[in-house]
């Protein structure tokens, strides 16, 4: 553009010197026409040589002008061949840009699609970083159900020893009640050998038979309460005690296996968190939604599946839920897509108590939100 800008300067210099030149032509003319009326008025003589002067002048000056629109012709043509050469120059500027921009938008959109690569990347770890608290938080829930099923199990077996010793124990009492009454017969036969003097040879038969059986009775009712036959038999005072403490046990064992309150757990606060975060473990009679800001306390209780076909060749253990009873202090949810998004308590203004039950069971991989109500002060 310099270079074009400079020829141009010259090309206009070029112009105005021959604008000047034709000028001092034009004013020469005029002064030589003017000399020549002169001369001729004067020099009449020596008019043929200026007439020849004039003329060469004339052709001269012809011959200048000629070659001066010779060079406007040419420098026309420079000049338009220069414009024509910023014109291509222009449009070849324009085609860099051009280029340009559209690396620019290549550019652009390859980091557009490495920003969403990334964000993928991102959100596939983050599934898998769930996902994999979600096994760790099944394998501790899995633990924990198989702890209280062994826990349960030896309550059973707990239960099982107990109502044995009950048997025995019921067995002894009533075999003390036999010896009594025999002793009562003895004594009353040993009254009537005194005032009958007769019958004195058969009663010492039947007291002696009755007195073996007595013995009989009490060493398989000590075979009863220990196997060993070294220990002596309890009174019927501690016997009676014995059985007090063994039946308060035994209703205390049953209620331990019907209901427990256990501590709140890790784990139970995180299976609460996955059930309540998920809306597809809602059951569908649930039509409220909420998510937990903080958990207070729990109750368990273990349930029998609703489809069990034998219930009484039904396994406890191996095939029973736990219902989870929760009182937690959470925020209402417009519905199952906002289950996940949980405000801070300063950001919830319909934040409550309520009452939460879910359903798990490990074996099967269940986990189910089977009810949610608000705790009114009624509840109280």
């Amino acid at each position: 553009m310099e270079e074009t800008q400079r020829a141009f300067l010259i090309v206009e210099k070029q112009l105005s010197a021959a604008q000047q030149m034709t000028e001092i032509f034009s004013l020469e003319n005029t002064q030589l026409q003017l000399f020549s009326l002169e001369t001729r008025a004067k020099l009449a003589v020596i008019q043929e040589e200026v007439q020849k002067e004039m003329e060469s002048a004339m052709q001269e000056v012809d011959r200048m002008r000629q070659e001066a629109v010779e060079n406007v012709t040419t420098w026309k043509k420079t000049l338009h061949g220069l414009r024509e050469a910023t014109q291509k120059n222009e449009q070849t500027l324009q085609k860099i840009r051009e280029e340009k921009e559209e690396q620019e938008l290549e550019v652009q959109n390859e980091l557009e699609l490495q920003k969403e690569q990334e964000m993928k990347v991102k959100r596939e770890l983050e599934m898998l970083q769930e996902l994999e608290s979600q096994r760790q938080m099944k394998k501790e829930l899995e633990e924990k159900e198989v702890k209280r099923l062994q826990e349960l199990e030896q309550q059973e077996l707990e239960k099982q020893r107990v109502v044995e010793q009950l048997q025995i124990l019921e067995k002894e009492q009533q075999l003390q009640q036999e010896i009594e009454k025999m002793r009562e017969k003895d004594r009353d036969l040993m009254k009537e050998t005194s005032s009958d003097s007769a019958k004195s040879n058969t009663v010492p038969s039947d007291s002696a038979e009755r007195t073996s059986t007595v013995k009989r009775m009490l060493a398989c009712s000590s075979k009863l309460q220990d196997p060993h036959p070294i220990h002596q038999m309890p009174s019927f005072r501690v016997s009676a005690s014995f059985i007090l403490a063994l039946m308060q046990l035994v209703s205390s064992a049953a209620q331990d296996m019907n209901s427990t309150k256990p501590t709140i757990t890790e784990a139970d606060a995180n299976m609460l968190q996955v059930a309540l975060s998920n809306g597809r473990t809602y059951a569908s009679d649930v039509n409220v939604f909420i998510c937990a800001l903080e958990v207070e306390s729990v109750e368990t209780q273990k349930t029998m599946e609703e489809n069990a076909n034998d219930p009484h060749n039904y396994d406890f253990n191996s095939q029973s839920g736990t219902d989870y009873s929760f009182c937690v202090y959470g925020c209402p949810v417009s519905g199952k897509e906002d289950v996940g998004y949980c405000p801070d308590k300063a950001g919830c203004s319909d934040a409550g108590r309520y009452h939460v039950v879910v359903y798990s069971q490990p074996k099967n991989d269940i986990l189910k939100v089977t009810a949610i109500s608000r705790h009114t002060e009624s509840d109280d």
